[in-house]
């Protein structure tokens, strides 16, 4: 996990994630995916009314190997 305090922050580290990437190639497709990547974004929101109360998001980006597409 990492704290980011902007979008700029996250986006660094999702590029820095995609370098680490494993690609290969076969016959449908060039650059493959080769493992499967999930990106996972958590973002808090604390009431300035009451700071017991916190709102928790989450949003799960998925790349499921070799699952691009035949046609």
């Amino acid at each position: 996990m990492f704290q980011c305090v902007n979008a700029e922050d996250a986006l660094s580290l999702f590029h820095a994630g995609l370098k680490n990437k494993v690609i290969g190639s076969h016959k449908l497709n060039m650059t493959s995916s080769r493992s499967h990547t999930i990106f996972t974004l958590t973002c808090e929101q604390v009431d300035n009314g009451d700071f017991e109360n916190i709102i928790t998001s989450k949003l799960q980006i998925v790349d499921l190997a070799g699952s691009e597409r035949q046609s």
